[in-house]
C-alpha cells in the first residue's frame, strides 16, 4: 500500500470529524431525544390539565351539590388552561429554533415584477 500523502490524511481526519459527529447527534441527549421529552411533556400538560379540571369540578360539585355543572366547567376551564400552557410552549421552542436557525433570506428576483 502506497504512503499516504499529508494533504490525504488531512482529508481523512476532516471526514472522520463529519462522520462521528453526525454519528454523536443519533445518540441519546441529542436534539431527537429533546424533542421527543418536549413532546411527552405536551402531553402531560394536556392530559393534567384536563385532569386537574375535571377533579376541582367534581370537588366543586361534592361540596356544594351543584350537580354536573361543577364537572363540566371544571372540564372546560382544565381544556383551555392546558390548551393555552401548550400553545405558549410550543410558541417559546418555537423561538428558541428560529434564534438558533435564522432562516435564509429570499434573494429578489426581477422576474417576479
Amino acid at each position: 500500500m502506497p504512503p499516504v500523502k499529508r494533504s490525504q490524511e488531512e482529508e481523512l481526519e476532516r471526514r472522520l470529524k463529519t462522520v462521528e459527529a453526525a454519528h454523536a447527534s443519533r445518540l441519546p441527549g441529542s436534539a431527537d431525544a429533546s424533542r421527543i421529552s418536549a413532546g411527552y411533556r405536551f402531553v402531560a400538560s394536556l392530559i393534567g390539565g384536563v385532569l386537574m379540571g375535571v377533579g376541582f369540578g367534581w370537588l366543586f360539585d361534592r361540596f356544594l351539590g351543584t350537580g354536573p355543572w361543577g364537572l363540566v366547567g371544571g372540564t372546560l376551564i382544565g381544556v383551555a388552561a392546558s390548551t393555552i400552557t401548550v400553545v405558549r410552549q410550543a410558541a417559546r421552542m418555537s423561538d428558541e429554533v428560529a434564534r438558533e436557525h435564522p432562516a435564509s433570506s429570499v434573494p429578489f428576483d426581477d422576474e417576479d415584477e
